[in-house]
């Protein structure tokens, strides 16, 4: 898959804000599936515009990457 940049999602999810154009539209463009530029816009639209920059897990496994996160965001 290939790795879409932070600013190229913004600008996907600026041009379907002012209806520009369709996510499908933007996904062929992009190369990807229409339900990964629905996805960024669920994000963008639950999260916020930072939520669509890549993040990166350390870790090699979903249960350490829960734990971490836990730990880092839980308060003592």
């Amino acid at each position: 898959m290939s790795k879409i940049r932070y600013e190229d999602k913004v600008n996907a999810i600026r041009k379907i804000e002012r209806g520009e154009e369709s996510a499908g539209s933007i996904a062929r463009k992009l190369g990807i599936n229409k339900s990964s530029v629905q996805d960024w816009l669920i994000k963008y639209e639950s999260q916020g515009i930072e939520s669509l920059r890549r993040t990166f897990c350390p870790a090699s496994t979903v249960c350490s990457c829960i734990a971490i996160y836990s730990a880092i965001v839980t308060p003592p």
